[in-house]
């Protein structure tokens, strides 16, 4: 049974799955991608906690919505990269006294992995990344394109029905100078340096992969360019099953 609930102090939100070993000190935090990655992989990790908590053996899970995202509390425009840094610190410090957990796997897919990599939590054994963005400054530039081919979209739109371009901003992501500048200053290489062991990354690149551009990386042979527009779920079962199988792997 799925346990949601809101906690301190900026109204992040964490689903709880609970283990089916209620003995159990492994405990998983996924941290989700944003915006539209947000709903493209709700399933995949609403599937994969599942997935986890079922196995005799399996973790405890937390899915956390950062706040002023997905259904927390809170508004984007007020929300900071520091208050969601803070809300995976506190959502590991909720699952341990929910749990009694002391081994904790942190999970982080695309900007989700970026906020993951900042958390130095001593209950902290291991991070997994699903498509790691190395920075927050290509994550950034990533939506000032999506912005960009709205723009064009609505231009062209204008034109082939012979109407007047309106000269406002089209934007799908507004996010506040204050949230870019802190999104801006993130990045995964300093875990990647400092504590490498600890860091296993699955990746849907095969030019990634294949690059060695991270030490521990696999490849689960479903390849995905995470495009700019899509329609649908993405449930790669191959890469879930990867994952899946690293957080079992204790």
């Amino acid at each position: 049974m799925i346990e949601p609930f809101f906690f301190e102090p900026n109204g992040a939100l964490a689903f709880y799955h609970p283990s089916a070993n209620p003995d159990s000190r492994h405990m998983l935090i996924i941290c989700p991608p944003l915006f539209d990655e947000y709903q493209r992989t709700y399933k995949a990790l609403v599937d994969l906690a599942n997935a986890c908590t079922s196995h005799p053996q399996g973790p405890h899970v937390l899915r956390i919505d950062y706040s002023g995202t997905g259904e927390a509390q809170g508004v984007l425009s007020d929300s900071t990269a520091i208050n969601w840094l803070d809300d995976i610190n506190n959502a590991i410090e909720e699952g341990i006294a929910l749990t009694g957990s002391d081994n904790v796997d942190l999970m982080g897919v695309r900007f989700g992995a970026i906020l993951a990599a900042q958390c130095h939590h001593s209950a902290v054994n291991r991070y997994i990344f699903w498509d790691p963005i190395d920075t927050g400054r290509i994550y950034l530039q990533w939506l000032d394109h999506v912005n960009s081919m709205l723009r064009s979209s609505q231009r062209r739109i204008a034109k082939e029905i012979n109407g007047e371009f309106e000269n406002i901003p089209y934007v799908l992501f507004g996010l506040s100078q204050k949230v870019k500048q802190g999104m801006e200053k993130l990045s995964i290489t300093k875990i990647l340096e400092q504590h490498p062991e600890k860091v296993w990354i699955t990746t849907t690149n095969k030019k990634i992969y294949e690059s060695r551009k991270y030490i521990n990386c696999d490849f689960s042979g479903f390849e995905y360019g995470w495009p700019v527009f899509h329609q649908g779920d993405l449930i790669p079962k191959s890469v879930l099953k990867n994952i899946a199988q690293k957080v079992l792997d204790q």
